[in-house]
C-alpha cells in the first residue's frame, strides 16, 4: 500500500543541537508531528527508539550514532 506520510530525506550531517531545539519546541505544542518529523530529518536523525521501561527515547543517525537520548515527558 502507499505511505500515509510523504517520503523525508535525511541529512547526512547530523546535528544534536538543532535536534534539542526541534525537540523543545515540539513538546511546548508549536509544531505538529509531521513538521518534528521533518525538523528531525533535517537534524540528520533517521530514526528513533522508544524503550518503556527506561521511559527514554533514543535519536539516531545513519551512521547509529545517538544524537541524544531524551526523558519521556510524564503527562
Amino acid at each position: 500500500g502507499e505511505s500515509k506520510y510523504p517520503k523525508m530525506e535525511v541529512n547526512d550531517i547530523s546535528s544534536a543541537e538543532k535536534l534539542k531545539h526541534a525537540i523543545l519546541i515540539h513538546q511546548q505544542g508549536e509544531t505538529d508531528y509531521l513538521t518534528f518529523c521533518q525538523q528531525a530529518s533535517d537534524a540528520g536523525v533517521e530514526k528513533w527508539t522508544t524503550h518503556m521501561i527506561e521511559m527514554t527515547v533514543t535519536y539516531l543517525d545513519k551512521k547509529k550514532n545517538k544524537l541524544t537520548v531524551e526523558p519521556i515527558p510524564k503527562s
